[in-house]
């Protein structure tokens, strides 16, 4: 026994020679899996396997173990399959009937990156479906008014957004919600906001409006409310404190023209970049939809 297996188990490699499978197995991997192994000991021969192992300090890593199992009278063949050399005068106890030499390494790494690998592909996969039903919405025989609502209808399933609205802007920076869609039964935001003042100046949001003429989509929560809360007044603060929302600029020829606004009342979500980008994707062609 080397380093290695001290690393990778936590065990001292001299605790480990010509000790039971159970030492460094039984409470260390899932059932099925020492199943596995011990089935596979039965009958002499070369298996690899690949597994999550529970360190003797509790952490966890993923290996790849390849074990000889031999019996008394192959054990001297068996050790020739190893890279490592081997005295033949420190051979252990030959009174027993099976010996494991096992030879193990540390995959997490690209148990990692497999994981990564196979949510990029899902992500990929999500993004062809959400845009291939954007296109078919886009070219149903239907009139404007229900396209636009299927549309963000789509938007609001995919993305677990209950209120979408769209902002636009005026001349002298005033703002206004014009179209809205609700997933159910909640409060229209013209109806929250039908009192406070619309004016990007005026109510602080001069701050927001500056990202998102800049093409800069914004993510706001709870937390990152406070970032702009010293310029908003206290009511905008309070309609973005209680919701998480995600704001898309449709900026063209460089002038902001429209907001895309996704609503999710988990305060706590954070939206992540692959959803800006995807809505980022199709806004410019909903703003026109819009407009047309």
């Amino acid at each position: 026994a080397n380093q290695a297996i001290e690393d990778i188990t936590g065990y001292e490699a001299d605790t480990l020679i010509n000790k039971p499978l159970t030492t460094i197995y039984y409470l260390n991997v899932d059932k099925d899996i020492f199943n596995e192994i011990e089935e596979n000991i039965k009958n002499p021969q070369k298996f690899s396997i690949k597994y999550q192992y529970t360190k003797r300090n509790g952490g966890t890593c993923w290996l790849q173990s390849e074990f000889n199992v031999i019996d008394n009278k192959k054990i001297d063949k068996a050790l020739s399959h190893l890279s490592i050399p081997y005295n033949a005068n420190e051979m252990p106890d030959m009174s027993k009937d099976i010996y494991i030499t096992l030879h193990q390494v540390d995959i997490s790494a690209n148990k990692f990156n497999e994981k990564e690998y196979q949510k990029q592909i899902e992500t990929e996969e999500h993004n062809y479906d959400f845009i291939s039903k954007y296109l078919d919405i886009v070219s149903e025989n239907k009139p404007k008014d229900i396209i636009v609502a299927d549309i963000f209808e789509h938007i609001s399933k995919t993305f677990n957004a209950p209120r979408i609205f769209t902002i636009e802007f005026d001349n002298n920076l005033n703002f206004s919600i014009n179209y809205e869609y609700l997933s159910n039964d909640i409060e229209s935001m013209n109806t929250i906001v039908s009192s406070y003042n619309m004016n990007i100046e005026e109510s602080g949001l001069i701050e927001i409006y500056g990202y998102l003429c800049n093409k800069i989509p914004i993510r706001i929560n709870e937390k990152s409310t406070e970032k702009f809360y010293k310029y908003m007044e206290d009511y905008w603060y309070m309609v973005w404190k209680n919701t998480s929302s995600l704001l898309i600029p449709v900026v063209i020829d460089s002038e902001l023209k429209m907001v895309i606004t996704l609503c999710d009342y988990d305060n706590n979500r954070m939206w992540d970049k692959g959803e800006e980008k995807l809505l980022s994707s199709i806004a410019v062609n909903t703003y026109k939809l819009l407009k047309a």
